[in-house]
């Protein structure tokens, strides 16, 4: 009997050290499949994203976490929901507090579609994190000329994102080599401006590739188009009139193959994460015809860098910068670097802010300067709050209009 114990135990004891092994060379396939689960899960949050009421998603923020074979997966995801709302003021959508708001809360977060940083100071900031150095000037990547970093945590970070632009931004590098030794110089404002819309319509055409993609993948085609392509027809772009339009477009099934995404019928393929960008009112009829034409000049330059790119939506987005674009300034206040945040452009101006704007890295945080009641406008400062009344208005000119605020009205009647 003793002995059929012993055996008994000895065979448990096999049998327990087997599934210990088949565990230990099981872990990386089971891994495996969580991450696969992971990213199902991920499509799965983008398509439900899709689904949502436009007033549910109109306050959105684009993160990226690496995941499958895109590199960058991006991720619609709210940024303090609890918070903000969109609404109509006179001036058009905006922002509103959504509850009472106490001093100093982050109100919003926001992370950039396409960011440059400026050539004077491109040697010295890294472009992942924006990490700003007098001391030394960074390596540059050897085949475009372009990409800097501080360090390979960052130049790891930024991989996909560098390995899909690379290309294109070291044939901009040469094209402005080659202009600037022509008659036609570049100038500095314009390189910068060159390498952002690189920047931005490789990530457009990365992006409604991956919706085409994913879409197929999934037998749907919900978004698969945008009447007119949100391009200027829409008098006053807004971001929740654009989500409502996407998000109401009929199912279809996606069997053809990936159409040319940077055609001038590509408009009209807007997956989610692009609405924002779209949305954004250009005010090109407000811009003098010499300047329209100097922007014509530089989209003729993207255009050659990428091929089949359509030079009227290049010029829109150009009108789309120049009134949206947020700038980053150094401790000294020198300006180094700007971006798009589509998102964050729902914040209208007033010379008296009740929000201000940190920038931490690439990402821009929006705080409240004071307490702020429920649905009340949340307003930004684009000109420096301590400038003169004539300043402001300069400043502002550049963004086409002049400020109504209070703080002006009252400045105006006393000068008056």
């Amino acid at each position: 009997m003793s002995s059929r114990l012993e055996m008994s135990s000895d065979s448990s004891l096999r049998s327990l050290r087997a599934c210990e092994f088949i565990l230990v060379l099981s872990w990386p396939v089971f891994i495996s499949r969580c991450r696969s689960s992971m990213a199902a899960r991920a499509s799965s949050y983008l398509r439900a994203a899709r689904s949502c009421p436009a007033d549910q998603r109109s306050a959105i923020t684009l993160k990226s976490t690496s995941v499958g074979s895109f590199g960058h997966f991006p991720r619609v995801m709210d940024s303090h929901p609890t918070f903000l709302r969109v609404g109509l003021s006179k001036y058009g959508e905006s922002f509103f507090s959504k509850k009472d708001i106490n001093e100093g809360e982050v109100v919003f977060e926001a992370e950039p579609i396409a960011w440059v940083p400026i050539k004077k100071w491109r040697p010295n900031v890294c472009w992942e994190c924006f990490r700003y150095t007098w001391a030394k000037n960074m390596p540059a990547c050897s085949h475009c000329k372009y990409f800097r970093f501080c360090s390979e945590e960052c130049k790891s970070a930024a991989q996909f994102r560098h390995e899909r632009e690379c290309a294109a931004q070291a044939r901009m590098v040469t094209l402005i080599k080659k202009e600037n030794k022509s008659s036609d110089s570049v100038p500095e404002e314009d390189d910068a401006l060159l390498h952002l819309l690189v920047s931005l319509f490789v990530e457009i055409k990365h992006q409604r590739t991956r919706h085409h993609t994913l879409a197929g993948e999934t037998g749907q085609m919900g978004e698969s188009s945008v009447a007119g392509g949100l391009r200027e027809k829409q008098t006053h772009s807004s971001h929740s009139s654009a989500a409502a339009a996407v998000a109401t477009q009929p199912d279809t099934p996606s069997t053809q193959s990936p159409p040319d995404f940077l055609s001038p019928a590509a408009p009209s393929l807007i997956p989610p994460t692009l609405v924002p960008l779209y949305a954004m009112v250009t005010n090109r009829a407000h811009f003098p015809p010499d300047h329209v034409e100097s922007m014509r000049r530089v989209a003729a330059l993207v255009a050659r860098v990428l091929p089949g790119t359509d030079v009227e939506e290049i010029i829109d987005m150009i009108c789309r910068e120049e009134c949206n674009s947020f700038g980053y300034r150094d401790s000294s206040g020198e300006l180094f670097a700007y971006a798009m945040l589509p998102t964050a452009s729902k914040f209208n101006h007033s010379c008296a802010p009740n929000i201000i704007k940190q920038a931490h890295g690439r990402t821009y945080r929006f705080l409240a300067t004071c307490a702020i009641p429920i649905d009340t406008e949340c307003c930004i400062s684009y000109a420096p709050v301590e400038d003169s009344l004539r300043e402001r208005t300069a400043h502002l000119q550049g963004f086409l209009f002049t400020c109504e605020c209070p703080r002006c009205v009252s400045e105006r009647r006393e000068q008056s």
